[in-house]
């Protein structure tokens, strides 16, 4: 038979109940907060080996995205060009040192590439940036 252990005596065994809430709780945080840290659409950028990183000191860029289907996005909402053109007039307004992000699928062809490019000088940009991934050594 078992004797039951009266209340004045000490627990030896650890509780890890609170610490596997805490874990879960940060989990949860973590797979929600993810996608909001990435800029724009995801998209497979094209490989450069001479990349020059952009210097973070400024105003946040503005991304315009293209995805291989054709689809544009002016940060994660899709646009079409008459909207993207007047949304980015908007953005750029009072700001002549704001750089805007291009971020085209690597599948895209070279014309279509050229054509947003155009668009967005066209909606008055200072300066557009191409984004690429930089091909991994090894």
């Amino acid at each position: 038979m078992k004797r039951r252990r009266s209340s004045s005596e000490l627990q030896a065994e650890i509780n890890i109940t609170p610490l596997v809430d805490v874990v879960l709780v940060l989990l949860i945080i973590f797979m929600v907060i993810t996608p909001y840290l990435q800029r724009g659409v995801e998209l497979k950028l094209p490989f450069a080996e001479n990349v020059r990183s952009r210097e973070e000191d400024g105003e946040e860029p503005v991304i315009v995205s293209m995805r291989k289907d054709g689809k544009l996005f002016l940060g994660t909402e899709e646009v079409t060009r008459q909207t993207l053109l007047a949304r980015l007039r908007v953005r750029l307004r009072g700001h002549p040192d704001r750089e805007v992000l291009l971020k085209g699928d690597e599948r895209l062809r070279y014309g279509q590439v050229r054509e947003i490019l155009e668009w967005l000088r066209a909606s008055g940009a200072p300066s557009v940036s191409l984004a690429t991934d930089t091909r991994e050594q090894g």
